[in-house]
């Protein structure tokens, strides 16, 4: 039967369904809906860690007609007290929906035109920090999804373009140093890392001080260099760890959009100096709650963020957008940009607010005539 309604008025009515479970309601509708709907409602593959979910997504690998339309998977754990069954989640039970999520992900080279992946661990880190030898159960399915993801099939794909890692946990498995897992960024544009939140603020782990200094060599991925664009590194734990990080000997001659989080601008991170070393082509710069060590004990800054702010005034020549988000002192708003480090413990501190203030905003200044010269440019 002939639709009553013209194609045109059919597809922006489909494409007007937010949801992909919606459209594949759409889709048993007719056969023109049916081949309206189809694309957008496999566009987006979702996995969770059920076995529902991950019976689900290996059956519709199976269908060839399907498949094709895949561009992004998404994985999101989610933290559940029973099985699809009812059954309680012990740890035998738990590992065998690792395994099952393991043998999906392993999966991923059969989507032909896969583009992104974004793979989401629970928000919150609660390990137990005194028995370090055996690891949690975020550190386990965060194991097992590492380890599905470095499949040798990857060597031979190279099509991501978007690659997120939510949540990290602070392990580090060996598959991270292998090939094949640097072969999921050998085309990647944009790159995604945080880190989960640590319940512990104010304290410094080991486990997470080893984590971030371990990470680098996951951004060291031969692909990156030649194509990554856009970079974000969150830091959802103490801003004291990222202290064991270091933004020494990367370098990526295309990238134009960074977001850093809870990152420590201390010479050993040399985060500042990699911000000036992309300069020329750096246009969306942002920056959450990242802080400067202070010295010693009498509350002064190694470098003031005044300082900061004009070097990069004079030189990111081609910024045009800057965000600059700092956290506030809960009982009086002021701005918290310092830390104070002092054997396993660490604190915010508000120092010289008015010559930072005024600097910052000699520098969103220049941002915004930047901004302005371009738009003429564009005209």
């Amino acid at each position: 039967m002939q639709p009553f309604l013209p194609i045109e008025l059919l597809q922006a009515i489909v494409d007007d369904v937010p949801a992909a479970q919606d459209l594949r309601r759409v889709r048993a509708a007719n056969r023109t809906l049916d081949a309206l709907a189809t694309a957008r409602a496999f566009r987006t593959l979702n996995l969770t860690n059920t076995e529902t979910s991950a019976d689900g997504f290996l059956a519709l690998l199976e269908c060839r007609e399907l498949v094709r339309h895949v561009e992004e998977v998404v994985y999101c754990d989610r933290t559940v007290d029973t099985g699809d069954d009812g059954r309680l989640m012990d740890e035998e039970y738990e590992e065998s929906i690792r395994i099952k999520i393991s043998d999906a992900l392993k999966q991923l080279y059969e989507l032909p035109n896969l583009r992104r992946l974004s793979v989401i661990f629970h928000p919150t880190y609660q390990e137990d920090e005194d028995d370090e030898a055996v690891p949690g159960r975020h550190a386990l399915i965060q194991q097992s999804v590492f380890a599905a993801l470095s499949s040798k099939h990857w060597l031979t794909t190279g099509r991501l373009t978007h690659v997120t890692f939510k949540n990290l946990t602070p392990m580090y498995p060996a598959v991270c140093t292998s090939s094949a897992f640097a072969a999921l960024f050998s085309s990647v544009t944009d790159l995604h890392v945080s880190t989960a939140s640590y319940p512990d603020e104010g304290t410094i782990s080991n486990r997470w001080v080893s984590f971030w200094g371990y990470l680098p060599t996951a951004l060291t991925a031969p692909g990156l260099s030649s194509h990554l664009t856009s970079l974000t590194i969150r830091g959802g734990a103490a801003v004291a760890h990222t202290a064991f990080f270091t933004f020494l000997g990367l370098s990526y001659p295309h990238l134009t959009t960074l977001t850093l989080e809870n990152i420590l601008f201390s010479p050993r991170v040399s985060a500042e100096d990699f911000i000036v070393r992309h300069g020329k082509r750096l246009a969306h710069l942002t920056l959450v709650t990242c802080k400067l060590p202070l010295q010693g004990s009498d509350d002064v800054p190694e470098r003031p963020w005044a300082r900061v702010w004009d070097r990069f005034a004079s030189e990111l020549g081609s910024l045009t957008r800057l965000e600059v988000v700092d956290e506030n002192d809960p009982s009086t708003g002021a701005p918290l940009r310092y830390t104070m480090l002092s054997m396993n413990l660490f604190e915010s501190y508000f120092v010289s607010p008015e010559n930072d203030d005024a600097a910052l905003l000699r520098f969103r200044v220049v941002v915004g005539s930047n901004r302005k010269h371009e738009r003429v440019l564009e005209i």
